[in-house]
């Protein structure tokens, strides 16, 4: 027997709410009441509470109670320990994050979720619903901070929910007398705590991102696994693997990374009852609920048929959600065509250095200048205890092929999928989070263990047991905590969001500004669109003027834009062929000069791209009328002949045609000396890699200042600026 319950009205309610949901989704404006604010809360009433709880098993604790169920007494202890992992792990991610966006696309994620805009492919969703929401009722922090507020909130309850999954595994391990339960909550609590505190799970509590979510479904899955696994043949059993499936389908809307769960849940069946595996009953609802999970997807669609500001490829239709979702823009195949063909060493390259180098980071320690393990920072006692917790687990013969099974799909599966290539260019730990997640449950094994071994040595004195537990307490997480604090401190660390501010107080008013990657325009996208600074400058990214779908929003909600392109010759763009030329752009008013410009192909040396023949139009249009920027990072390798005239503002180059105007450095001097905030440097934190890479920009800019004053033999200025930088800068030359 498949031993499933029907689905109660609860189910069936839930349904209506998505239904409404997405009626309210599609109701025009883009920015109504229905559209923005009814629709996630029904979408999110509907698929995270309703569905769901319609979807629970309803047998009785009699019946789902087997040999390996725990027993129903539950201790003081226990009641205090799973409320304290939570209030302690959050107070910590509170303390510590991050005061406004990060960099990458952490600004991306608030921007979306504020506007219900479509993010970069195949974005987070249910991130940005629970963001929108999030976002209303988080009164209490500041808008910068409110989606890293979420961010901390589903990391903790990540956490908590393993602790009492160790509570289960372990007590279906001992007797539950109260030596025994002391043990097992101490185990517990530590290995819970400590996985907390490791530096890949704490470093993504601390700002918006999908990561601490995808932990929260993979601790989900694990608790779903844990329960269908104690007592298969328990009438509604089944039910934990269709909400299993229905997670599926539903975290896809997050991240990929639990989907390598699926084998293992296979796997599990084959292992614990092979004559369910068989099951159509089963198998058919399992289908049927992780489509119906998927099926959040349908709010990109909908979402980019109203044309939001941010509307990444423009899915509003089914075969372009589709394109959307399978990443065709990128180029990338999320359907591991090529896994054959390593792109790196496996055992050199994704073993060792992009596995077991992260493993390390976290439970054995973490040099954060070298970004390698550092064996005195935690003295490897949380790899130690889980090693010995995996060995007590064989012995033992408990939960062993579950817990081994699904570590092998997120550690070795993933490894296998994600297929990285040497040097990349971003850290992949956050893809190894669940695989993290289980070794934790055996350090959870191996604290238990040396708990009992040690309280039976000192003969069962609660005190001394009291003790003992404190001790595993203090050399596990709290060593943990101590261990990576200064790392991951980043409560200080205003770069992001001032790096944004800077570069738009660079520029002049009604100025053209045009960005290059993610970390200068993400931030500036943030000011603007949530915050409502500095509207009046025209943000333009340099790569996405290469696609459609951007360029018809800029005609949207920028209808002044200073060019001559229409809807029809947008459809129309693409790379022409084109030789190295001279371009001539004439300046207005009485006083009008000359600009010389060469052009050259930036692709291949053959091709001009549609982001250049775009920007060409608008300097011909524009004509020199409205003042024009580039950031910092774009300007030296722009391909449109502008270096000639690029003046050195701070973050950003001003366009300067007249000799004059090139010459002037009071932009610089005010904006270096003046303007710029610079919170969080000179020491203040301990800034991470992608922060200390990009206030380089500003390093840069002090040397334009730098060589100027010493080209002028003005010292008072020159000692000035290097006392300055001196201090943004201690130490550096």
């Amino acid at each position: 027997m498949s031993h499933i319950n029907k689905p109660s009205s609860l189910f069936f309610t839930g349904l209506a709410a998505v239904i409404l949901g997405y009626v309210s989704l599609r109701t025009p404006p883009v920015d109504s009441f229905w559209s923005m604010t009814l629709a996630p809360l029904l979408l999110i009433l509907g698929y995270l509470w309703l569905i769901p709880a319609g979807l629970w098993p309803r047998s009785s604790p009699a019946e789902q109670k087997g040999h390996n169920a725990i027993s129903p007494d539950v201790t003081l202890a226990t009641r205090i320990a799973g409320p304290g992992v939570f209030g302690f792990s959050f107070v910590v991610y509170l303390l510590t994050m991050w005061p406004g966006p990060r960099w990458w696309d952490s600004a991306g994620y608030v921007v979306s979720s504020v506007t219900m805009g479509v993010d970069g492919a195949p974005g987070s969703l249910l991130l940005q619903l629970l963001g929108r929401l999030v976002w209303f009722v988080a009164f209490i922090v500041t808008p910068s901070a409110r989606l890293n507020l979420l961010s901390a909130l589903v990391t903790a309850v990540a956490v908590t929910i393993l602790f009492y999954v160790m509570l289960r595994l372990l007590r279906s391990v001992y007797s539950n007398d109260d030596r025994d339960d002391t043990a097992v909550v101490i185990g517990a609590l530590t290995a819970s705590l400590t996985l907390a505190f490791a530096v890949s799970v704490w470093a993504h509590s601390g700002y918006a991102n999908p990561y601490g979510l995808s932990m929260l479904a993979a601790a989900i899955l694990l608790y779903l696994a844990v329960r269908w696994w104690e007592n298969p043949d328990a009438e509604g059993a089944s039910n934990f693997l269709l909400l299993a499936a229905f997670v599926f389908g539903l975290d896809l809307s997050i991240h990929r990374s639990n989907l390598l769960f699926v084998p293992g849940f296979v796997l599990l069946v084959l292992v614990r009852k092979p004559r369910l595996i068989l099951s159509g009953r089963l198998w058919i609802g399992g289908i049927m609920l992780f489509g119906l999970g998927l099926s959040l997807q349908l709010t990109n669609m909908f979402r980019a048929q109203l044309d939001p500001r941010i509307n990444f490829t423009d899915p509003d239709n089914l075969g372009k959600l589709w394109d959307y979702l399978a990443l065709k823009e990128r180029g990338i195949s999320v359907f591991g065509a090529d896994l054959l063909q390593r792109k790196g060493p496996l055992w050199a390259t994704q073993i060792k250095h992009e596995y077991l180098r992260y493993l390390g980071w976290n439970f054995a320690g973490f040099d954060p200048e070298n970004m390698t393990i550092k064996w005195d920072a935690l003295y490897g006692l949380p790899l130690l205890v889980g090693i010995l917790g995996l060995l007590y687990s064989f012995i033992r013969r408990k939960a062993t092929s579950l817990l081994l099974i699904l570590f092998l799909c997120s550690s070795a599966l993933a490894i296998f999928y994600l297929n990285i290539p040497p040097d990349y260019f971003r850290k992949m730990d956050r893809h190894f989070l669940a695989s993290f997640m289980i070794f934790a449950v055996w350090i959870g094994f191996g604290s238990c263990a040396l708990m009992r071994f040690l309280t039976r040595i000192t003969g069962y004195r609660p005190a001394v047991d009291w003790m003992i537990g404190l001790l595993l307490f203090v050399v596990l997480p709290i060593n943990a905590l101590y261990a990576n604090w200064k790392t991951n401190d980043q409560s200080g660390n205003f770069t992001p969001i001032d790096f944004g501010k800077n570069i738009l107080d660079s520029c002049e008013k009604d100025a053209i500004l045009i960005t290059g990657g993610d970390s200068d325009t993400f931030p500036v996208w943030y000011l603007q669109m949530v915050e409502g600074y500095r509207p009046d400058v025209l943000t333009l990214n340099y790569s996405l003027l290469n696609t459609s779908w951007r360029l018809k929003s800029h005609l949207k909600y920028h209808p002044s834009i200073p060019w001559n392109l229409t809807s029809e010759t947008i459809d129309s763009l693409v790379p022409i062929a084109a030789d190295s030329e001279v371009v001539t752009i004439y300046t207005t008013g009485p006083d009008s000069i000359p600009v010389h410009l060469k052009v050259v192909p930036s692709i291949e040396g053959r091709y001009r791209s549609v982001s250049d023949q775009v920007l060409l139009d608008i300097l011909k249009t524009n004509r020199w009328r409205r003042p024009i920027y580039l950031s910092a990072g774009l300007g030296p390798i722009i391909s449109l002949g502008l270096q000639e005239y690029m003046r050195p503002d701070g973050v950003v180059f001003k366009i300067a045609v007249r000799k004059n105007e090139r010459a002037d450095i009071s932009a610089l001097e005010r904006n270096l000396l003046e303007r710029y905030s610079y919170r969080g440097m000179g020491g203040e934190v301990r800034l991470d890699k992608v922060s200390r890479a990009m206030t380089r920009n500003y390093l840069n800019a002090f040397g334009y200042l730098e060589r100027y004053y010493a080209m002028k033999k003005d010292n008072t200025a020159l000692e000035r600026l290097n006392k300055l930088r001196d201090q943004l800068w201690p130490g550096e030359q």
